[in-house]
C-alpha cells in the first residue's frame, strides 16, 4: 500500500483486491485520488481487467467483425476480439457485445472462469433460490461458490446473478 485512495476506507472489503490490482498495473485510480470502488464497471473494462491480470499478450492485429458495436479503432476492440476468438464471450442474442453495459455477476463469473483451470461443473449439492439448474450461468455460480469466489454467500441464500458489478466486486472476483 504505497498510495492512499481517499475512498477505500468506505469499502474495506474491497481494499486488498483493489490495491493488489493497482500495484500490478491492472487498475488505476482517478486524478482526484479516488479508486471509486462502488462505481459500476462495464463489460469492456472487465475484459481488460482480466487480460491485464493474466498479463495476456493481446494480438493487436486480430480482428473479428462479429460484433457491429465494437469498432476496430475502439480502445477495447483488441480485448473483445481476443476474448471472442478464445470463446470467453458470445455476445447477446441481438448479435452485439454491448461493451458499454455494466457487467453483471453471472457474466463476470463466466468470463473470469474461462481463464482458469477450474473444473466448471453443475453437480454441486448446494442450491440457491434464484439460480435454476437450467440457467446458463448455474454452473458458474456453483463453481464460484465451491471455489470461494462467492464467499459472501451461503447455501440457500440469494445470489442475485443479474446484479451489476462495481469496480470493487470485480476486483474481488479477479
Amino acid at each position: 500500500k504505497s498510495t492512499d485512495f481517499v475512498d477505500l476506507a468506505q469499502a474495506p472489503k474491497y481494499q486488498n483486491a483493489l490495491y493488489d490490482l493497482y500495484h500490478e498495473g491492472v487498475m488505476r485510480g482517478y486524478s482526484d485520488n479516488t479508486m471509486r470502488p462502488n462505481a459500476p464497471i462495464n463489460r469492456a473494462e472487465f475484459l481488460k481487467m482480466l487480460f491485464g491480470t493474466l498479463q495476456y499478450q493481446i494480438d493487436e492485429s486480430v480482428y473479428s467483425p462479429r460484433y457491429p458495436d465494437v469498432p476496430t479503432d475502439a480502445w477495447f476492440s483488441p480485448y473483445v476480439h481476443q476474448a471472442d476468438l478464445l470463446g470467453v464471450i458470445k455476445g447477446y442474442p441481438d448479435g452485439r457485445f454491448h461493451p458499454e453495459r455494466t457487467v453483471n455477476l453471472a457474466e463476470a463469473l463466466k468470463m473470469a472462469m474461462h481463464f482458469t483451470n477450474l473444473e466448471i461443473k453443475e453437480d454441486i449439492i448446494f442450491s440457491f433460490p434464484d439460480v435454476n439448474p437450467e440457467d446458463w450461468f448455474s454452473r458458474y455460480v456453483k463453481t464460484g461458490f465451491r471455489e470461494g469466489i462467492l464467499s459472501d454467500i451461503e447455501p440457500g441464500q440469494y445470489v442475485h446473478p443479474g446484479q451489476f458489478l462495481t469496480r470493487g466486486k470485480a476486483a474481488l472476483i479477479v
